[in-house]
C-alpha cells in the first residue's frame, strides 16, 4: 500500500506474540502506512502465557511509538490500551496524485 494509505489502523492484542524486532519494524510501517491525522489503536495483552513471547508494559510501548515520531493521543492505563497519531504532516500517496 502506498504511504499514508490508512485513516485507522488497529493492533489489538497481537503484539505480545511477535518477537521484538519483527515489533519494531511494525511501528515503522504503521507509521508509513498512516495517513495524516489518522489513528492507531493499540492494545497489549499483559497476561503471562506460554505464546504471549514479548509481553510489553505499557510505558515501553509508548516509548516506542514516540521514537517513531507518533504521538499519544490516548492511554487508558488499566486496559493497556493506547491510541496514537502521527505529525500530520505527511500528504497521502492518493491525495499527492490528485495534486
Amino acid at each position: 500500500k502506498p504511504d499514508g494509505y490508512y485513516d485507522h489502523i488497529t493492533c489489538l492484542d497481537f503484539i505480545e506474540h511477535v518477537p521484538e524486532d519483527v515489533y519494531l519494524s511494525m511501528i515503522k510501517e504503521l507509521h508509513r502506512l498512516l495517513a495524516p491525522d489518522g489513528r492507531v489503536y493499540v492494545y497489549v495483552g499483559q497476561t503471562r502465557l506460554e505464546e504471549h513471547i514479548h509481553i510489553i508494559p505499557d510505558p515501553k510501548v509508548i516509548a516506542d511509538f514516540c521514537a517513531a515520531e507518533f504521538k499519544l493521543v490516548l492511554h487508558k492505563q488499566r486496559l493497556h490500551f493506547m491510541v496514537f497519531g502521527n505529525d500530520g504532516t505527511r500528504q497521502p500517496a492518493r491525495l499527492a496524485k490528485e495534486g
